[in-house]
């Protein structure tokens, strides 16, 4: 006799399914450059400090770079990969993406990128 069931995931268990792939998280390279640069800003409160350092630490394992102090830059499309950091680290209300199409320093963070 064949059992089935179904299982509902709760909001806390689904949050602990994406800490596990956190780790696995990559933004492909396009073999084009869209010339948009990404931004992503964040105004985390110094009591969840812990968690802006995980965010640094994770856009630059990504290969973001830091524009300034609580941004940083990236020229590809990573929207989704935004997304989910955000949700893993349960910073939502605290980290914005904004697609520039024309930043200070442009040149600087071409080369930087190797976008020539």
């Amino acid at each position: 006799m064949l059992f089935r069931k179904r299982l509902k995931i709760t909001k806390k268990g689904e949050s602990r399914i994406l800490k596990y792939r956190i780790e696995d998280i990559m933004i492909d390279r396009p073999s084009t450059w869209d010339k948009k640069w990404r931004l992503v800003i964040f105004d985390i409160a110094d009591h969840s400090k812990k968690k802006s350092n995980y965010l640094r630490k994770k856009l630059y394992d990504l290969g973001f770079l830091q524009y300034q102090k609580s941004i940083f830059i990236y020229p590809y499309h990573c929207q989704d990969q935004i997304d989910f950091i955000k949700e893993v680290f349960e910073v939502s209300d605290y980290v914005k993406l904004i697609i520039a199409i024309r930043i200070d320093d442009e040149e600087y963070f071409k080369r930087k990128f190797n976008l020539y």
